[in-house]
């Protein structure tokens, strides 16, 4: 469900289901409350396997973007396709995210 890496930047929470969606938020919730509660100063959601996101996944990615700020860290959305870009543009979701074509995108923003 997720692969977490550290580097001496950033936090990188890799979500590898292809389907970011209800059945996946509340244990998605869980363990990224728990990353979260580390306080990191950048946490970067690697979304390259996901090739789904619905309403509830997006909710949730927002959720951790306030968290995230709202403990003083940004977070970045890297790997997403154009689908799922194209679903942030109609719900004006990307408005809240720096979003990078590529994880190596992100990281090399830094």
């Amino acid at each position: 469900m997720l692969e977490i890496t550290r580097t001496k930047s950033a936090m990188v929470i890799t979500i590898t289901e292809p389907q970011l969606q209800m059945y996946l938020v509340p244990m998605l919730r869980e363990r990224v409350t728990e990353i979260l509660l580390e306080r990191p100063a950048l946490v970067i959601m690697d979304l390259s396997n996901v090739d789904f996101v619905d309403s509830s996944g997006i909710g949730i990615l927002l959720q951790f973007h306030k968290k995230t700020t709202e403990s003083g860290g940004t977070m970045l959305l890297a790997g997403i396709n154009e689908k799922i870009h194209t679903i942030f543009k109609i719900t004006k979701s990307d408005k809240h995210f720096t979003i990078f074509e590529t994880l190596d995108q992100a990281l090399e923003s830094l």
